[in-house]
């Protein structure tokens, strides 16, 4: 939010709502169309990570994520908008015997930039019960 400029003075964008604490700060959670005021300035710090980087702040994301989840009793969920390297590193961690979830993911990808990477049907995971559903130009595919 600091990136973004977002302060107490910030106000709410038309069609959106910034999500405040009594004293009127800003805590975190932009809805609708006040995203658009982080969008920007999350997207220029992506931009500044090395693809190392990325992968690893995204399965530190994924690690805790899994960790909430089986503490509190949720065995599956969906993903409704993975990128197909994502998907790769969801693979790899079930490989590695390191993903305990039940995974529905869907590629955010249109269908003709992804198709020739949709071989492998179904795509089943050693010891565990990985699934991905693709919906790309309304076509679904279970891989």
């Amino acid at each position: 939010m600091e990136l973004a400029g977002i302060t107490a003075e910030t106000p709410n964008p038309s069609g959106g709502e910034i999500v405040r604490d009594s004293r009127g700060e800003a805590i975190g959670v932009f809805e609708e169309r006040a995203m658009g005021l982080v969008t920007a300035a999350y997207a220029m710090y992506r931009d500044s990570l090395s693809q190392e980087a990325l992968k690893e702040e995204w399965l530190k994301g994924i690690e805790l994520a899994q960790q909430e989840c089986l503490a509190k009793g949720i065995t599956s969920f969906q993903d409704a908008g993975s990128s197909q390297e994502e998907v790769e590193w969801y693979k790899e961690l079930a490989e590695q015997g390191k993903f305990d979830l039940r995974l529905w993911a869907m590629i955010r990808h249109r269908y003709p930039d992804i198709k020739d990477k949709l071989v492998a049907c179904p795509l089943l995971m050693p010891a565990t019960a990985f699934s991905l559903v693709v919906l790309s130009n309304r076509k679904w595919m279970v891989l």
